[in-house]
C-alpha cells in the first residue's frame, strides 16, 4: 500500500487532476485484474489500447488512472497524465512494490534462438555453486524449485510485467525471499517497442 501523492512523485512531469490524498492498494495495467483501491495504468500497445478500458477499470474499483491520452471518468477518480505511460510504469511500479529487484542480481538473456535453454543452463550452474535462483521466461516462472505458469499476452506485456512487479504482489514478495539471482528471457517485442520510440523521437 502506498499513498497516491507519493507515487506521483516518482513520475516525470505529471499533470494531475483530482485528489492524490488516497491510498493505493494495487497497481496494474490489466483492467481484468483491477480491484478496489487500484491504480490502473493505460498502456498503448501494438493492437490493444489500455485507454479503451479506463472506464471498465473505474467500474471495477480503480481510484486513479495513469494515462497519456484524454479520458473521461467520474470526478472522484484521480487522472494522472504523462507523456509515456510505459515509461511511467517503469518508475512507479517498482516503487509501489518496494523495489524487489534491488535484493537480487538480475541477468537478462536475449537473442533469436536458445534463450530459454541458456537461462536454464545458467540456473543449473548457479545452483551448483549454492545460489538460490529464479527463472522468468516464456515457458514458465521458476522460484527456487517451484514452477509457476506464465501467459505471454500480445506484446509480451505479461512477461514484461513479471520483470517489473511480478504477476502480482505475491511474486514480488516471493522472489526476494527465495532467490539471490533472477534470470530472464528478454522479449524481442519489448526491445523493438523501445527502439521504435527512440527512433520516433530522433525523427
Amino acid at each position: 500500500m502506498k499513498h497516491l501523492q507519493d507515487i506521483v512523485k516518482t513520475l516525470h512531469a505529471p499533470h494531475v487532476e483530482g485528489n492524490t490524498a488516497v491510498e493505493i492498494l494495487d497497481v496494474t495495467a490489466d483492467s481484468r485484474a483491477v480491484k478496489a483501491g487500484s491504480l490502473f495504468i493505460a498502456l498503448d500497445g501494438a493492437t490493444v489500447d489500455g485507454h479503451d478500458y479506463v472506464n471498465k477499470a473505474v467500474e471495477s474499483g480503480a481510484v486513479a488512472v495513469l494515462v497519456s491520452k484524454p479520458v473521461e471518468v467520474s470526478s472522484d477518480v484521480c487522472v494522472i497524465t504523462v507523456e509515456d505511460t510505459r515509461a511511467a510504469m517503469m518508475s512507479c511500479v517498482p516503487y509501489f512494490f518496494d523495489y524487489p529487484a534491488n535484493s537480487m542480481r538480475m541477468i537478462g538473456v536475449t537473442g533469436t534462438n536458445g534463450k530459454t535453454t541458456t537461462t536454464h543452463m545458467i540456473r543449473h550452474i548457479l545452483k551448483a555453486q549454492g545460489h538460490k535462483v529464479g527463472v522468468i521466461g516464456t515457458v514458465h516462472i521458476m522460484i527456487g524449485d517451484t514452477s509457476y505458469p506464465t501467459v505471454v499476452m500480445v506484446g509480451g506485456y505479461a512477461l514484461a510485467s513479471v520483470f517489473m512487479y511480478g504477476t502480482g504482489a505475491s511474486i514480488a514478495e516471493v522472489i526476494p525471499n527465495f532467490c539471490q539471482n533472477a534470470l530472464g528471457v528478454v522479449v524481442g517485442w519489448v526491445l523493438y517497442q523501445g527502439f521504435k520510440k527512440v527512433q520516433s523521437k530522433k525523427g
